[in-house]
């Protein structure tokens, strides 16, 4: 190891730039993350109240039948 203080500042810099820009990515990466579970969100509350609709039809269908 070199004892020159500015190398060290240097190589100390460089590690603080990468680790700010993973940070960065890892930030931009939960956003989205967070961005799917609100589509899935979404998608999951409209097929459950398909599935409401399409049930009170079953029940209609049924209750016109079986006059």
């Amino acid at each position: 190891m070199e004892l020159d203080p500015a190398i060290q500042k240097k190589k100390r810099k460089a590690l603080t730039r990468e680790m700010n820009e993973l940070v960065a990515e890892m930030d931009a990466k939960s956003d989205q993350i967070y961005a799917l579970y609100d589509v899935n969100e979404e998608f999951v509350d409209r097929e459950k109240q398909k599935e409401y609709e399409m049930g009170e039809e079953t029940e209609d269908l049924i209750r016109s039948l079986e006059v």
